[in-house]
């Protein structure tokens, strides 16, 4: 992978771009990046993006990590390792056309329904439904987010980043664990990330004098708005 300005200029602005996305409403790193660059060059997906959400939800875990109950994270990330490990199982058996066009329809019903005024709670049960989703649509699509964003839509954006955070640290660490074993990360592919990593902090930090001023309503409409675009993404790639 040969790197110039010319060709990390639009990467990099996009990363930018998907780092204010993130520190906003608490994902869209990969909903904002994924698409474009996987058009422009497929090489920086998915092992540096991954990198890169990974590296920048440290960041937020250490700056916001404090304001995240760790009682409610337990669940929802066993629930989200059971969804990387059945994804991983299912796709070698079913069409992964048929599981996609399923796991987006269902975040789209909840995205309706939470628009309808519906309020879902953080129970077990929908902690272990909203793990799993996020962990089956990060590895059919790198795009994690959704399923988790709508069961936070709620809380404080602080909270909400932190405890996405703590997420995506989980399951893109082992997303790229699978990546090195099967021999699909190269030390180009992470030289890659490393360099797009600065512009996602950037994007970030801009984000952080932005995000907190932002009314609370304006926030939730976005959660559901990035959710809807990431289920109607993971649909349109099936198709």
């Amino acid at each position: 992978m040969e790197f110039s300005w010319i060709s990390l200029a639009l990467p990099i602005a996009v990363v930018f771009v998907g780092g204010f996305a993130q520190g906003t409403v608490g994902f869209g790193l990969a909903l904002v990046v994924v698409p474009v660059l996987g058009q422009v060059n497929p090489e920086w997906v998915p092992g540096p993006i991954l990198l890169v959400t990974l590296l920048l939800s440290a960041v937020i875990v250490w700056r916001e990590g404090r304001d995240v109950d760790r009682r409610t994270l337990v669940v929802p990330m066993l629930g989200q390792i059971i969804g990387i490990g059945a994804a991983l199982i299912v796709l070698g058996w079913i069409a992964p056309w048929t599981l996609s066009i399923l796991t987006g329809s269902i975040v789209l019903v909840a995205v309706a329904l939470s628009s309808l005024g519906l309020r879902i709670q953080p129970t077990p049960p929908s902690l272990v439904v909203a793990g799993t989703l996020a962990g089956f649509m990060g590895t059919a699509a790198s795009i994690p987010g959704p399923p988790l964003a709508l069961l936070h839509q709620h809380v404080s954006p602080t909270h909400r980043r932190g405890t996405l955070a703590y997420f995506f640290v989980v399951g893109d660490s082992i997303s790229l664990e699978g990546l090195a074993w099967t021999g699909r990360l190269s030390l180009d592919e992470i030289a890659a990330g490393l360099i797009l990593f600065p512009a996602a902090v950037l994007g970030y930090v801009g984000s952080a004098l932005l995000a907190d001023h932002l009314p609370a309503s304006l926030i939730r409409r976005l959660v559901l708005i990035f959710s809807a675009l990431g289920a109607v993404m993971l649909i349109y790639k099936a198709s």
